[in-house]
């Protein structure tokens, strides 16, 4: 080799040769070493699994490829527990795919959204035509608390506010016009404000205003103009690094808001326009794909790229629906339901199946998707093989007793287990699973936010630490009991302080105590209860709650099992809410004045009858009442006949010149005789 080597680099391209010859040598070397490295973590993950199984945790590992370009390792147990770890194609290539996928959506919405006036005509036209000329406008729903207020604005525009400081701020300008309409305002927009911008009740942090200004009285020479044509939403994200709150606070209320404000199936079209100062590469912003088609349009990131530009809005909403949330965080006192959720339980389910429909229509898309093991565990099976899902934690709060309490959920129902954490197992996976499961076990905390994707009649167990009373903590049993959502709801809580881990230690917003003195140290520990308390640092609470628990396993089958026995009554639970129905006016009213016999003496009476109204045989209807009104007094009579004999003597002596009779139809149950539900029942029936 080294003689043919020496022999082609003589002459004029020996130096060239040469240099072609190193490299090949050092290619070589590179490539032999990462064969070396690859084998070297490839034998290291066989000694962690060949561990495994000699211990008896583990019988058979699996890796897969999926068509993605990603590998799925699916790890059973010797009881058919599933347990997956993934790397993902983005995980495998880097981010590159990824980046690619999100430029593709990001480049098709501003095709479809956005149109860039490219011209100084185009501006001057713009500014002159619609800002100067038609104005800005506004109308409300006329509601005097801020926190019901909703607003539609048009034309009206955004814009960065300098700062000297790095953060972004940003100015909503209202233009005065020759066809400028103000209607339903409140008495004043600065007490506190116009609208909020999100499902929170009474935080001055999200409010929104705007400024009154007129065209032309400002210079918009140099400014790059963008008009978006979409009807649009603004919204603040409350606390989007974590489910509940994602879900809850701000993927609800937009599907609410925007299902209240755009008709039929349109209103996914809208665009989420974001207005917080919050980070713009969280994973939860993915899930704003189920509220609207576009990617949200987060201002804080444009402005940060584009600081010189002036954002117009054909039409932007303010203010956002609260019917859909159930939920207070004890802000301003301490947490627990909100007083009215008519709404909210058809709302969860309704949003439920919009996510659902778009998931399955994702999956339908893929070509060639190979599915996650995962989820054929629960695809095509029947009811009796549905599994029980642990909805388990990965950094604290840990059920510690875990793989005994799954063998023993197992054993006693005899069908799959499915271990589910938020963060390995992805959204999608996540509702695919729950969607077909028996029930949910797990320790309190925001991924119980998940159960929503349950069926009806499904189960769901929350587990509380030592000291922490399940009676004050109760956003999930809330969910469960709405009406129309259809869970078996039961919680349990550890009473034994033996059975659980502290960590003293650990950060202060982790529970952590060791920053506070002795004396406070020891009061936190002796507190038997942690007491009702607002949100959100209350040390006691973030102590306690922090706890790693070893549960009672026989308490917990036990509640599985009386919950199952429960399922059949909240199956065909009806979804339909119970708003106020109003039953039609009776019809064929008459009165008449008669003599009848009452025990053998002949008693003058007023006899009101009347036929039963248009809708009375949907509208319950629990009695009706007949008023009579003269100049001198009232009387009410109730009745649940169709007449009623008035033998007051006040009311026979009245001349029928001085009486006036009105007959009211009372419907005290808010509901509908016959529910879809009946009706369905009796389709299958026949």
């Amino acid at each position: 080799m080294r003689s043919v080597c020496t022999s082609l680099c003589r002459g004029r391209g020996g130096v060239v040769c040469l240099f072609v010859v190193v490299c090949f040598f050092v290619t070589q070397v590179l490539f032999v070493f990462e064969i070396m490295v690859s084998e070297h973590e490839v034998g290291k993950q066989a000694k962690r699994e060949s561990a495994l199984i000699q211990s008896g945790d583990l019988y058979a590992v699996v890796h897969e490829e999926r068509e993605d370009g990603g590998e799925e390792i699916v790890i059973e147990d010797e009881d058919g527990f599933v347990a997956i770890s993934r790397q993902s194609k983005e995980d495998i290539h880097g981010k590159e795919y990824k980046q690619n996928r999100v430029e593709k959506k990001k480049k098709s919405t501003e095709n479809n959204v956005f149109i860039r006036l490219e011209t100084e005509t185009d501006k001057r036209a713009f500014v002159q035509k619609t800002l100067n000329g038609k104005g800005s406008s506004v109308v409300c729903n006329g509601h005097e608390d801020i926190n019901y207020r909703r607003c539609r604005l048009k034309r009206v525009c955004a814009e960065q506010i300098p700062s000297s400081n790095k953060h972004i701020y940003t100015r909503y300008l209202f233009f005065h016009g020759e066809q400028t309409i103000a209607s339903n305002l409140p008495t004043s927009r600065s007490e506190p404000a116009l609208a909020s911008l999100t499902s929170a009740f009474n935080h001055n942090v999200y409010y929104f205003n705007y400024e009154d200004v007129f065209a032309k009285t400002l210079d918009f020479s140099g400014k790059n103009i963008t008009v978006i044509k979409t009807p649009s939403l603004l919204f603040h994200r409350f606390k989007p690094d974590n489910i509940m709150h994602v879900i809850h606070d701000d993927l609800l209320p937009i599907y609410a808001s925007l299902t209240e404000t755009i008709e039929g199936n349109d209103w996914k079209d809208a665009l989420v326009v974001i207005s917080d100062p919050f980070s713009t590469e969280l994973k939860s912003q993915e899930l704003f794909q189920y509220v609207s088609n576009h990617n949200p349009l987060f201002l804080k990131k444009h402005f940060h790229d584009h600081p010189n530009e002036l954002i117009c809005f054909d039409t932007l909403h303010v203010g956002v629906s609260k019917r859909s949330v159930w939920y207070d965080y004890g802000f301003f006192q301490p947490q627990g339901p909100l007083p009215e959720t008519v709404e909210s339980g058809r709302d969860v389910r309704l949003f439920a199946d919009v996510v659902r429909r778009s998931i399955a229509t994702q999956q339908h898309n893929e070509v060639k998707r190979q599915p996650s093991s995962i989820s054929r565990v629960v695809v095509g099976i029947h009811d009796e093989m549905s599994p029980i899902v642990i909805l388990s934690r990965a950094k604290n709060r840990f059920i510690l007793n875990e793989v005994e309490l799954r063998r023993a959920l197992k054993r006693d129902f005899r069908g799959p287990v499915v271990v589910v954490q938020m963060e390995t197992h992805p959204f999608e996976e996540q509702v695919r699973v729950l969607s077909k499961a028996k029930g949910v076990v797990g320790m309190h905390g925001s991924i119980l936010i998940m159960a929503m994707f349950l069926p009806r009649g499904a189960f769901v167990i929350e587990l509380f630490p030592f000291a922490v009373p399940p009676e004050n903590y109760t956003p999930y049993k809330t969910m469960a009991n709405l009406k129309g959502v259809g869970l078996v709801y039961y919680s349990w809580v550890n009473t034994i302080s033996a059975r659980t881990i502290t960590h003293d230690d650990w950060d202060p917003q982790l529970g952590g105590i060791t920053h506070l003195t002795p004396a406070e140290q020891q009061k936190i520990r002796d507190t038997p209860s942690v007491p009702h308390h607002k949100c959100c640092v209350n040390p006691v609470w973030l102590y306690r709650i922090y706890q790693d628990t070893i549960v009672d396993i026989y308490e917990i089958v036990a509640l599985a099992r009386k919950a199952v026995g429960k399922r059949t009554s909240f199956v065909n639970e009806s979804p339909m809410v119970a708003y106020p129905l109003a039953p039609s006016e009776v019809e064929a009213l008459f009165c008449v004045r008669r003599a009848v016999n009452v025990e053998g003496t002949p008693t003058k009476v007023v006899h009101v009858g009347w036929d039963v109204g248009y809708n009375w045989g949907s509208v319950a209807v629990s009695h009706v009442e007949v008023w009579v009104d003269s100049q001198q007094f009232k009387r009410v009579f109730k009745t649940s006949d169709i007449y009623v004999t008035i033998q007051d003597e006040d009311v026979l002596q009245l001349d029928e010149k001085d009486i006036r009779f009105w007959v009211r139809p009372m419907s005290s149950i808010k509901a509908i005789k016959h529910t879809l539900i009946n009706e369905e029942e009796e389709e299958e029936e026949e």
